[in-house]
């Protein structure tokens, strides 16, 4: 009878990260330890990032007690195995470089808890739960599995869409200080604007790294413009009151596409850009103002 699930692999490639997901769910659904031998703080933290939960205590000692997941392509250990479809491709990546390019645990985690059955698509969203209710490794697919990451793609852009504008910030903000953008985690003011961006165009984006860059422009001036139009722009727009995108958008609404383009350019260093009136509204009177006039 196993009695615990037990990660061995000294690799830290995404072969071994697979295992590892595989080892969380036959542990989780087998209602036994997970455990992961030898003492690795990186990996742990990695496998950590990724969603799993480990189990503190040594492996039991008596034959047949301890499950062992592996590639199809690594040695055959001693002891019961659960033996996964070979992966290829996956040398080259890590959870770390993964990480690094701003990709979500959750999203890394069901794309490798997707590979190696024959309904696939039908896993690739899952959630944490969710992966856990499916297993079934009776159903695995015994032949190769190839990395694709053009279908990592679309499953990050779902789970990036999953998050909540507060969940966007939390989690984007090392990024943020990566960037040289933010030195202490937003609060008050500076966080609400970063939701309510956040809620505007986070269905744009495909990872966390992308939204320090598209709303750096709360934080940094961009580079003045010098459209000879948005100076008129900016004098009428001093007549708004309130100033909220009700208002603003009434202001600016008749406005011709070069000018409106001009303005969002103006204001963030960048186009497009969710909506005009938004922006002028989220970066406020004073500011939007001086940007509009250099």
């Amino acid at each position: 009878m196993v009695k615990a699930v037990l990660l061995d692999s000294p690799e830290r490639d995404l072969v071994a990260a697979r295992e590892a997901v595989f080892g969380w769910m036959a542990a989780r659904t087998g209602k036994v330890p997970l455990l992961l031998k030898g003492e690795d703080p990186v990996w742990r933290k990695e496998l950590t990032w990724l969603g799993l939960d480990f189990d503190a205590g040594p492996a039991p000692e008596g034959p047949g007690e301890v499950l062992r997941v592996r590639d199809a392509d690594r040695p055959m250990p001693p002891g019961p195995v659960l033996r996964l479809p070979a992966l290829r491709g996956a040398q080259e990546w890590s959870l770390t470089r993964l990480q690094g390019q701003g990709d979500l645990g959750a999203a890394v985690l069901a794309f490798l808890a997707s590979l190696g059955w024959s309904d696939r698509p039908g896993r690739a969203h899952l959630s944490r739960i969710e992966l856990l209710r499916q297993f079934r490794p009776e159903e695995l697919d015994p032949a190769p599995v190839c990395l694709d990451f053009a279908d990592f793609d679309e499953i990050q852009r779902h789970f990036m869409e999953e998050l909540t504008p507060a969940e966007l910030v939390d989690l984007s903000f090392p990024f943020w200080r990566e960037q040289g953008l933010l030195g202490e985690e937003p609060q008050g003011e500076l966080r609400r604007s970063l939701e309510a961006l956040a809620l505007l165009f986070g269905f744009e984006l495909t990872r966390l790294t992308e939204f320090p860059r598209r709303a750096a422009f709360l934080v940094r001036e961009p580079p003045p413009l010098g459209d000879p139009h948005l100076p008129t722009l900016a004098l009428a727009l001093e007549e708004v009151h309130p100033w909220d995108s009700e208002a603003l958008m009434e202001a600016v609404g008749d406005l011709d596409p070069q000018t409106w383009e001009a303005a969002e350019r103006a204001l963030t260093g960048d186009s497009p850009t969710p909506g005009l009136p938004e922006i002028l509204a989220l970066v406020g009177r004073e500011t939007a103002l001086r940007r509009l006039k250099a």
